[in-house]
């Protein structure tokens, strides 16, 4: 991100860190933060129907994997469409990961 500063706009700022996060990163950078900030978890509290569902369901398989759960939100929109992101960029390796006796 130092690399990329400064941004021209908070959009510009947002459209980086989504495709850096997303798209550049390894899921080890994932696993690390995470494991270094346990009480992103918390924000389940606030989430109602069916996100709170899908992220109970999801973060349920990666506590499994991971240890610690992958919860993260912002508020009720941002919370559905990072949950969305999430399931379509890694869905499939959910998939290929219980298939190979690994759950997430």
């Amino acid at each position: 991100m130092e690399e990329a500063s400064s941004f021209s706009s908070l959009e510009h700022a947002t459209s980086f860190t989504r495709d850096l996060w997303f798209n550049m990163l390894p899921v080890q950078s994932w696993l690390d933060a995470f494991s270094a900030y346990r009480h992103i978890g918390d924000a389940i509290t606030i989430a109602h129907g069916e996100i709170r569902t899908g992220l109970l369901q999801f973060g349920t398989k990666y506590c499994k994997k991971f240890d610690f759960g992958f919860i993260t939100s912002t508020n009720l929109f941002r919370s559905q469409q990072i949950f969305e992101e999430v399931k379509v960029n890694y869905g499939r390796l959910l998939t290929v990961l219980h298939s190979s006796v690994v759950f997430l």
